[in-house]
């Protein structure tokens, strides 16, 4: 299953209409999401743009740039009296071990930017242990908020959400449970903190079908029982989601509430979505997502890392299996795969821990005749060669 982009759009905060943010208390902010290592696209571009009574009006751009195979800045401009603006920048920082570890964002005031908040992670290993956010205020970085991950068997437990106080100090605010079905996400419990002790406030069921997730429930505490609250149900079409349906729990019946369509280019890129509203007897437009991608191939080959080299496959052309020698200059977490032509991943070679030196990787081969693309990536760089495989 491949979700689309607009399933992981930063939430706007609480408070928001969006359908995307399930009523209840604002989000804490979420661990940072590693970049798919099996995708060879990223998104340069979205517009997002809102229906209006004489057609679609533009709303925001969004643009991203990247530095070493990893996300590295999105400039948000909106559309101001003909004209795009800038509006917001985030500026993301990584550790040696490519993980985020700070997120700058700035606003654009008086022609120049001006800092705004900053978010700094803190890791045990892969994952985040903290999420500290300050806000920029008379010249310094104050605290703002604090969230602390808990984990167990390997999996997000809990996330504590607090608020920096009037008493300079931490403060509660809300907590998030995760309980589990399998290697499934089953519910999140959602509490708040008053007089010295967490109140419940919604609870979030999701249901699956061979894994793909179907429905989303989410209900609201009220005296001392779960009320519902909205009910999401999600339509695939060829592995991908092709449609999610909201609706709401009016006066004892499901009502529905928002529609989003979604689009796909051949490489299985989400490229437009369109929401719709409820208008009470038809579905009205509302906004629409459009975003385009390129592709990483040619990353990190036109000059590699000295020393450190995915070397060429062989036999190539090849008629069954084929190998390669990885040589590094240092040991590390190491991921080698292939891919066809389209960017699909076909196998995986390697991922794990590889010592320094020369390995080799090697396919067995086994899919169609055709062009693939073997890609290690490596502490010290993304390295690719082209292989073609033969019928028999």
């Amino acid at each position: 299953m491949i979700l689309p982009v607009a399933l992981a759009v930063i939430a706007f905060g609480a408070g928001s209409t969006d359908p995307m943010i399930p009523p209840g208390p604002p989000r804490p902010s979420e661990p940072p999401l590693p970049a798919d290592p099996d995708s060879l696209w990223r998104m340069t571009t979205a517009l997002y743009e809102s229906w209006a009574t004489d057609g679609w009006q533009y709303g925001t751009q969004a643009w991203y740039a990247y530095e070493d195979d990893l996300l590295s800045e999105v400039l948000y401009q909106s559309w101001t009296g003909g004209t795009w603006t800038n509006s917001l920048r985030y500026s993301y920082s990584y550790d040696g071990e490519q993980r985020n570890t700070q997120i700058l964002v700035e606003s654009w005031s008086g022609g120049a930017w001006t800092n705004s908040t900053l978010t700094t992670y803190i890791y045990s290993g892969d994952d985040p242990q903290q999420a500290l956010v300050r806000s920029w205020s008379g010249g310094a970085w104050v605290n703002s908020s604090l969230s602390t991950y808990t984990y167990l068997s390997g999996r997000l437990h809990q996330t504590l959400y607090q608020t920096w106080g009037s008493s300079d100090a931490w403060a509660n605010a809300y907590l998030y449970t995760y309980s589990y079905d399998g290697d499934l996400l089953d519910e999140v419990l959602a509490q708040t903190w008053g007089s010295g002790s967490w109140t419940n406030s919604t609870l979030t069921t999701y249901s699956y079908v061979e894994g793909d997730i179907t429905q989303v429930l989410v209900r609201n505490w009220s005296g001392s029982a779960w009320q519902n609250g909205t009910l999401s149900d999600y339509t695939y079409s060829g592995g991908l989601l092709s449609e999610v349906l909201y609706r709401s729990w009016q006066s004892g019946t499901w009502t529905n509430w928002y529609h989003y369509d979604y689009s796909y280019d051949d490489n299985d890129n989400n490229t437009q979505t369109i929401g719709k509203t409820w208008s009470g007897t038809a579905w009205v437009n509302a906004s629409r997502s459009t975003m385009m991608w390129e592709s990483y191939l040619g990353i990190g080959v036109e000059d590699p890392t000295p020393g450190s080299l995915l070397g060429p496959p062989a036999p190539n052309p090849a008629r069954g299996s084929v190998s390669a020698v990885l040589t590094l200059p240092v040991p590390g977490t190491v991921r080698v795969a292939v891919y066809d032509s389209r960017g699909v991943l076909v196998a995986i070679l390697a991922d794990g821990w590889m010592r320094a030196g020369a390995t080799v990787v090697s396919w067995s081969g086994g899919a169609p005749p055709g062009n693939y693309l073997l890609r290690a990536i490596t502490p010290v760089g993304t390295f690719v060669q082209q292989l073609i495989l033969l019928g028999d």
